[in-house]
């Protein structure tokens, strides 16, 4: 009886953690796909709550430098064409 308890438990909590998982991982593949726009669920205040926030983050900052990067083109170009005139 125990063993069977143990390994629905087992089994349960096994299917949370890989639910939780391919979420963090659809959420890379969005990135990795350029759609920094995704987020990847933080719910739990456990690990992997953590290391998603962490993702999420990373992901954030990385949309911020690519914007910054493409301000900073338009801005060069638009001196060019001053300098140019």
């Amino acid at each position: 009886g125990a063993a069977l308890i143990g390994g629905v438990v087992g089994w349960i909590i096994a299917r949370s953690v890989t639910r939780r998982l391919l979420a963090i991982s659809g959420a890379a593949d969005s990135w990795a796909s350029g759609d920094l726009t995704a987020t990847a669920p933080e719910k739990p205040a456990d690990e992997l709550g953590l290391l998603a926030a962490r993702l999420n983050r990373m992901a954030g900052d990385l949309q911020q430098v690519i914007t910054l990067r493409n301000t900073l083109a338009a801005l060069e170009e638009r001196q060019r064409i001053t300098r140019d005139l």
